[in-house]
């Protein structure tokens, strides 16, 4: 949030050192926020007016830097010190070290690893690496490269495999090409080729061929070293393998599972949530955090287990805390008894005290319960079978 705007228009999401850097416009105004896993904290940078032009974003490895390039200006975010540096500034002359982020941002036509592909006879871009494939042979240029790459003709059965084909993507990572092709007769495979070694007995090695996981081309991203590569698989997954070896799966990411519309019953001492046939009756009136679960089949009921009264059902007309006017479309449906409920469109029930301050978080999926405090304190899985009570105690990870 920038100026109690939320940030809805996401232009590109970068990996850092430390955490994840998501870049994007809220109104006309260009933003990044930082997420940083060491602090756990999140910080959002306003970089200025969008300019109504379309922005690049780069990052730095080497110099922890976050390179916002435009049409005729560019930002910059050292996330070292968490300096703002503007390309064009009369009054502070820029670092020697963001002046070196702006070099490198505009030596690229693209943000690496992205690596633009030019169809024959078309121009060539002015600056940075990239790649032309002869479709009447199946022959690949890359140019302006480092290290720099030869002239290949990859093949398969003996005939070049690229031959009338088109590229719908690119990604380049030092010995390692990745390419999104396509052709009349063939399916859109995601092929990687590296550079061959000395007993290759081949300059270009025909690396791995993958069928691509999602519609989107772009939905990969090769490591700094060019060692592994991530795709996205469907919609809620991502995959991670190695580019050279046996390629197997080395990480696969448990799907995202969330219900959009649990119902929620508040009480003064619990609150109830409904997930389908699933009951959680979370409670605060011993010394102690507790869940209980009945799982869809038993024949107890939460009427059975609780000894104070639970009737105030969250609404979508109940008033939600003032804190939360600033994103409508996220929170949908409030209770309010001695503390309030809100829940979210992910599934997720919050708690504010009479003063309007968040207490807990709180997300259930079947008969799986999770629990987030502002200090850090977090706890979940919660697995229980028919009908059960555990404790709820910090320490463990939020699945």
């Amino acid at each position: 949030m920038t100026d109690g705007l939320v940030l809805e228009t996401v232009d590109a999401v970068l990996g850092v050192g430390d955490g994840f850097v998501v870049g994007g416009r809220i109104d006309k105004l260009i933003v990044a926020v930082h997420y940083d896993f060491g602090s756990r904290t999140v910080r959002t940078y306003a970089l200025g007016p969008t300019f109504n032009g379309e922005w690049l974003w780069f990052y730095s490895r080497e110099l922890n830097f976050v390179v916002a390039r435009g049409r005729d200006y560019s930002r910059a975010i050292d996330l070292s010190n968490r300096e703002i540096h503007r390309s064009r500034d009369s009054q502070n002359r820029p670092s020697i070290r963001a002046i070196r982020a702006f070099e490198m941002a505009s030596n690229y036509f693209l943000p690496p690893p992205r690596l633009p592909f030019v169809d024959e006879g078309s121009p060539e871009p002015l600056k940075g690496g990239f790649v032309r494939l002869e479709r009447s042979t199946g022959r690949l240029h890359l140019s302006r490269l480092s290290p720099s790459w030869p002239s290949f003709t990859p093949r398969a059965d003996g005939r070049p495999m690229l031959k009338d084909c088109w590229i719908d993507y690119a990604q380049w990572r030092g010995n390692l090409l990745a390419l999104v092709v396509a052709g009349p007769s063939q399916r859109t495979l995601l092929r990687l080729f590296r550079l061959g070694q000395p007993d290759d007995g081949e300059p270009v090695v025909a690396a791995r061929e993958l069928s691509p996981s999602s519609h989107e081309p772009s939905s990969m991203i090769l490591s700094h070293d060019g060692r592994l590569i991530a795709r996205r698989l469907g919609e809620r997954q991502v995959e991670v393998r190695e580019t050279a070896g046996v390629g197997q799966p080395i990480f696969t990411t448990v799907k995202g599972k969330s219900h959009t519309d649990p119902k929620v019953t508040l009480g003064r001492y619990g609150l109830i949530i409904h997930v389908g046939k699933h009951v959680s009756l979370i409670r605060w009136d011993g010394d102690k955090l507790t869940v209980t679960t009945v799982d869809e089949g038993s024949t107890w009921s939460e009427h059975d287990i609780v000894n104070f009264p639970l009737d105030r059902p969250a609404q979508r007309a109940t008033p939600l805390p003032a804190i939360l006017e600033y994103d409508p479309h996220r929170f949908v449906a409030c209770a309010r008894a001695e503390l309030t409920a809100v829940v979210d469109v992910f599934g997720q029930v919050s708690l504010f005290d009479h003063k309007e301050r968040l207490i807990a978080m709180f997300v259930a999926f079947r008969s799986q319960v999770a629990a987030w405090l502002p200090d850090g304190t977090r706890v979940g899985q919660v697995r229980v079978t028919r009908l059960s009570s555990t404790a709820l105690r910090p320490g463990t990870a939020p699945s």
